[in-house]
């Protein structure tokens, strides 16, 4: 895959946490084109519309969806509509998963996915209202029992707000 000039400090920096990252979970098919590029493993990739429908999407980011499909450890759908397109474009139907949104956030109980009570957050992207960094915050605020580290990766309009967000908790 070509590495983009806009891209190249996004790679370098998920290159930086890859040592340090379990799983990096990107959003929409040309993040995860980023992600599986840089040899970050494993990479669980979500696909939201434009990225597996719009034609100028699929004209550029979908050269590079061979690769996403076939190095991705799995590749997350909205529904069953979304999954089956998913597999229409390539992506094998065994790592294929459905994850309707919104989810029950109130209904979500902790665990440590590596049972020591260690975890690392990395959460990277635009940062504006929609891709929810701010609840991201909010909800990591409440694990302080928990041992966790936070680290965003982004910037965009919503930066100075969420700053002021992240020095009030």
């Amino acid at each position: 895959p070509s590495r983009l000039p806009p891209y190249n400090y996004w790679r370098r920096a998920l290159q930086r946490l890859a040592p340090r990252a379990d799983v990096v979970h990107a959003h929409f098919g040309h993040c995860g084109w980023m992600a599986v590029d840089a040899g970050l493993a494993p990479v669980v990739v979500s696909f939201y519309g434009f990225d597996a429908h719009a034609r100028h999407a699929l004209a550029y980011w979908g050269r590079g969806y061979p690769d996403v499909f076939a190095r991705a450890a799995l590749v997350v759908a909205e529904g069953p509509a979304m999954a089956a397109r998913l597999v229409a474009l390539g992506a094998p139907a065994d790592r294929v998963r459905i994850l309707p949104l919104p989810a029950d956030v109130a209904g979500l109980k902790w665990r440590s996915p590596l049972g020591t009570g260690q975890v690392r957050v990395v959460m990277a992207g635009r940062l504006v209202e929609k891709k929810g960094f701010r609840l991201g915050i909010e909800e990591f605020a409440r694990l302080a029992d928990v041992d966790v580290t936070l680290t965003i990766v982004g910037s965009g309009p919503e930066l100075k707000r969420l700053r002021e967000l992240v020095a009030d908790q």
